[in-house]
């Protein structure tokens, strides 16, 4: 993750997503959405999964939340959907993330809800 002064683009900061299989479980990045709110980012990532202990790398989405300064994960919620493919975040006007995915797994459909750093 990279922070970079708004005026110039210079990169300010940059930090290792904790990516291991006791953290954000990442083996590959499908995609990631990040939204800004207050000194928190939200985020959203599909990922497929280091290899379980049944020996199948799995797939699905999940959400954290970020320290806008020490870039720093403040928060983990795990997983939001499982075989998610397709996924938006947004900041409400209470300061809360959004989020939706669709999956085909668990919970299968669409699904919708809120987070924070709680």
């Amino acid at each position: 993750m990279y922070k970079a002064n708004v005026m110039t683009g210079k990169v300010v900061k940059e930090a290792q997503l904790p990516t291991g299989p006791n953290d954000l479980n990442v083996w590959y990045f499908n995609s990631c959405v990040l939204v800004l709110s207050g000194n928190r980012i939200g985020m959203i990532i599909t990922r497929t999964m280091t290899i379980g202990e049944d020996g199948v790398n799995h797939q699905g989405g999940l959400a954290a939340v970020f320290d806008t300064d020490s870039l720093k994960m403040v928060k983990n919620h795990g997983q939001t959907t499982g075989h998610d493919f397709a996924t938006s975040l947004l900041r409400r006007s209470d300061g809360m993330f959004m989020g939706m995915d669709l999956g085909d797994k668990f919970p299968k459909g669409v699904n919708c809800w809120n987070f924070d750093d709680k």
